[in-house]
């Protein structure tokens, strides 16, 4: 976030109209403007300083991070086939490519040799434990090319950049969907959530999940429900709460249907509100709200011949697959729930759990770059504060439940989109603030305990209906 920008130096010229009686000499302003930077801008916008050094420190402290971690990991990289030489370097570092967690964010290194890597600054043991998974079911249902490299250090793992690629006949794009469809009844199993339309790729015939980090997730309480009005208790039982698929329920409250994994073919482009500035730096400088086409479609669709497939056309290959799949699991409940499971693997891990919609803290973030909220420290964080507390408003004052919105406040206030971790195997949710005890139903692990002992051939019916009613 670069808050030092035009759209800030506009609000500046808006603040030095209202003070010279609707002047609207930008020479004038600019004068000012210019001593003002002269005894400093910092004086006046102290907050700015304080993100300016704070996004200055994350770029600087991620870079250095990244080229010593390359560095450390070369031979070991080469060895896991992520780079094609030892001699491999960096020839560029783009950063910020997701969301800052902790200071940190996922990175994509362009290397010598025409290659790309990519680095995120997180455990990636929960992607060895998914791929184990898998590895079981491609050995009775043939996934074949689901899964890429990775070289998890602990703090921060590697993993191989997964291109977009086409497929070549019509039988390619049928498995593509039959694959998708074994995916998506794993997802439904493992009670996965958050896999949109930027967390899929498209490589040939072959559906990829690239981010496993809520590949599985705990049981949430009914009685949150009492406490927040918009969570989505419904769903969280269904293959619709993987988000492969659209959700025609969350639309409203978080992101388009046609941002799913899967994709919408009756939303491919939506319409967004954006900030256009005309006649910049002028004295008839002004900001203007315009509508702007915003494409869905990333690299999470296959297609054929230049043409975007999307699933409605295949919704029986998609059906069959996932059949396919949720019979095997069927079949195979009693080793499933024994202790030589692949689902054995999940136990004790950290996994993230999301608390609401990335999109809402964004949309504050950019909401506190406004130049009268970076004016003082104790306004700024109580705005934040504000924002974040209407969520909370039949939450009791002494629940431990608000441990949550300290932690968030804390985190944005640190420039981050506020992420929380918890243990796969507990009911607890922990803060930096302190542990909300209980405060899920079920832990990951028992919610799939819960999920396997479900299945059973009236269920399977139901979440098939469910995925054709999604594309209606």
């Amino acid at each position: 976030m670069n808050v030092l920008d035009k759209y800030f130096i506009f609000e500046c010229f808006e603040d030095f109209r209202k003070k010279h009686n609707n002047n609207n000499s930008f020479q004038l302003f600019e004068n000012d403007f210019l001593k003002l930077e002269g005894k400093s801008i910092f004086k006046q916008y102290p907050v700015l300083k304080k993100i300016l050094d704070l996004e200055n420190y994350k770029v600087k402290d991620i870079q250095l991070s990244i080229k010593t971690a390359f560095n450390d990991d070369n031979i070991e990289l080469h060895a896991n086939s992520l780079l094609h030489s030892v001699t491999d370097r960096i020839e560029d570092i783009k950063i910020g490519l997701g969301d800052f967690h902790n200071g940190k964010s996922t990175a994509v290194l362009q290397l010598s040799h025409n290659s790309k890597i990519v680095y995120k600054p997180t455990d990636g043991d929960i992607t060895r434990i998914f791929h184990n998974m898998i590895n079981w079911i491609n050995g009775l249902l043939p996934l074949e090319n689901y899964k890429y490299n990775i070289l998890n250090k602990g703090k921060y793992h590697w993993l191989e950049f997964i291109n977009n690629t086409h497929c070549n006949t019509v039988n390619e794009i049928s498995d593509y969907y039959e694959r998708a469809g074994y995916l998506l009844c794993t997802t439904y199993l493992l009670n996965g959530t958050d896999f949109h339309h930027e967390n899929v790729i498209a490589n040939g015939m072959y559906p990829v999940i690239i981010d496993h980090e809520t590949i599985i997730q705990p049981k949430l309480s009914e009685n949150l429900k009492n406490y927040f009005k918009t969570l989505d208790i419904k769903n969280q039982d269904t293959v619709i709460a993987s988000f492969l698929l659209p959700n025609h329920e969350r639309t409203a409250a978080n992101m388009p249907l046609g941002s799913c994994g899967f994709g919408y073919h009756k939303e491919k482009i939506i319409q967004t509100f954006q900030k256009e500035s005309v006649n910049e730096f002028t004295d008839d400088w002004k900001i203007i709200t315009k509508f702007e086409n915003y494409n869905l479609q990333k690299d999470n669709l296959p297609a054929l011949d230049g043409k975007t497939i999307y699933p409605e056309k295949y919704l029986n290959e998609l059906i069959n697959g996932f059949e396919k799949c949720y019979c095997l699991f069927l079949k195979n409940k009693s080793f499933l729930l024994s202790d030589n499971s692949p689902l054995k693997g999940f136990e004790n891990q950290n996994v993230r759990f999301i608390w609401r919609p990335t999109r809402v803290y964004a949309k504050i973030h950019n909401q506190m770059k406004l130049a009268n909220n970076l004016k003082n420290f104790d306004t700024y964080k109580k705005k934040i504060t504000d924002y974040l507390s209407v969520a909370y408003k039949n939450v009791p004052e002494d629940s431990d439940i608000r441990l949550l919105l300290k932690s968030e406040v804390i985190q944005m206030l640190g420039g981050d989109i506020p992420l929380f971790k918890i243990n796969s195997s507990s009911r607890d949710l922990s803060t930096e603030f302190g542990t909300i005890k209980n405060f899920f139903e079920l832990s990951c692990m028992e919610n799939i305990e819960r999920k396997v002992k479900k299945l059973s051939l009236d269920d399977l019916d139901c979440q098939k209906s469910l995925i054709i009613e999604s594309f209606l």
